[in-house]
């Protein structure tokens, strides 16, 4: 193991440049502390054509030590001469925020398997509470290094054979960039209420952070941190009013929320037009009732025939309205297409969900797959849009729930704001509605253009 400092950096670089880099960051503090919390101690790299491992030690005491100024230094080089893959990015980038290739989540997409990883280094025996979030500091380098030996056992020919495609460096690049920016925000909370809620939740600042998974089965992001679950907060019991502006008198929570977004997108599936201002579910019971005027409650009833077919079997009654018999000739393709080949792709990236993925397959439940594998893949461009709006703005996203995006809302940033969150969230085919309210659980709807609560 060669350790790295500021007098053979320039070997360094002559050693590796355009080689493959294995790196494997260990934080202070353990996995328990978000990463946003958290800052670097030690960064472990395997070359892989050469098979030398490096260290650069910033805050471990057992070696010799850099700065964290020097880590960073090093680390973005590093990035721009050699092709760099970690574990995890998102959990890296919060640290090191580089250009690196998340290894495991390009194994899942191909194989549709997680990394072995080997147990964490410890100890051997408990801590005392005091040295619980410090454990990666007390427990011995050499045990770390053993450690990063073991896992390189298990990626090194990966790393050195893998071949990218357009479709994982959409997913690495795009995707993980936009949640990483909402974990990055985190939620301001309202103590006494976050801890009436969620009691078990130790609380450092006023703020908690979020972490999303994509190695899910279908690719819709999980959402949970600290034994909470973000992705599915009860909307009941009150829990949701914990999180407030981090503005105070001058910040409002803001929800946008795609409107039928499951039917919008199955229309852009299967090329059925749907003009983005009109009431999608009043054109279906127009076609349903067979008439020009349809009454709320016809509309009602035919939103409710909608969820049921879309997501159970397309009933024969139906079929006379166009979206349903193109919806029904999709998923027979797809079906089709799926029991030759053992896969199907997404329709945005083209992202295979394979065999391995899916269990107790049925055409409509592969259609239901592809739905939930849609949802971020079709708005991707829309965030990715969107954050560079607010990129000179204090207002930033904080919360991605499928098909809704919560913002933290700065007041000052101006009346503009919301009515430009709007277009660029709807961009001209899916219609969206906003909430907003002083914390996430009392919200009231907004007309987004004239900036009045309805």
């Amino acid at each position: 193991m060669n350790l790295l400092n500021t007098k053979n950096a320039d070997l360094f670089f002559k050693e590796v440049s355009t080689h493959r880099i294995f790196c494997h960051l260990v934080l202070n503090k353990s996995n328990e502390t978000h990463p946003a919390e958290n800052s670097p101690s030690i960064l472990f790299l395997r070359d892989a054509t050469t098979n030398k491992d490096y260290i650069l030690n910033v805050t471990h005491q057992d070696i010799p030590t850099t700065s964290p100024e020097f880590l960073f230094k090093i680390f973005t080089k590093l990035c721009s001469v050699s092709e760099v893959f970690v574990l995890d990015k998102k959990r890296t980038i919060h640290t090191l925020p580089s250009k690196v290739y998340d290894l495991n989540l390009w194994n899942y997409i191909n194989s549709s398997e997680i990394i072995e990883v080997p147990a964490q280094p410890t100890f051997g025996f408990r801590l005392n509470e005091s040295f619980e979030s410090d454990v990666n500091l007390v427990t011995p380098i050499s045990k770390h290094y053993g450690w990063f030996k073991s896992l390189c056992g298990n990626v090194s020919n990966l790393v050195r054979t893998l071949k990218f495609d357009d479709s994982y460096l959409k997913v690495n690049g795009d995707i993980l960039n936009i949640l990483y920016q909402f974990e990055k925000n985190g939620l301001e909370v309202d103590v006494p209420e976050f801890k009436l809620h969620f009691p078990h939740k130790v609380l450092k600042t006023n703020r908690v952070h979020t972490e999303y998974n994509l190695l899910t089965s279908t690719g819709r992001p999980s959402n949970r941190f600290s034994k909470i679950n973000y992705a599915a907060l009860n909307t009941e019991d009150g829990c949701r009013k914990s999180f407030i502006s981090r503005f105070g008198s001058s910040g409002r929570l803001l929800d946008i929320d795609y409107s039928a977004y499951h039917p919008h997108i199955i229309a852009q599936q299967i090329n059925y037009h749907v003009p983005v201002e009109c009431d999608i579910y009043r054109e279906f019971a127009k076609q349903y009732f067979e008439k020009e005027e349809v009454s709320d409650e016809e509309v009602k009833y035919t939103k409710n025939l909608t969820f049921k077919n879309l997501y159970g079997n397309i009933s024969d009654d139906v079929l006379k309205i166009e979206f349903f018999s193109k919806t029904q000739e999709y998923i027979e393709h797809r079906w089709k297409f799926f029991c030759m080949n053992e896969y199907v792709e997404t329709p945005v990236f083209k992202r295979r969900i394979t065999v391995k993925n899916m269990e107790s397959m049925s055409p409509n439940k592969l259609f239901n797959y592809i739905l939930q594998a849609s949802e971020l893949e079709y708005v991707t461009d829309n965030l990715l849009n969107t954050l560079i709006y607010l990129s000179d703005k204090k207002t930033v996203p904080i919360l991605y729930t499928y098909d809704s995006i919560l913002f933290d809302l700065n007041l000052d940033d101006g009346d503009d704001v919301i009515p430009t969150l709007k277009r660029l969230l709807s961009n001209g085919k899916f219609p969206v509605k906003c909430k907003i309210g002083t914390n996430y659980g009392e919200m009231e709807g907004l007309n987004a253009d004239k900036l009045i609560f309805i």
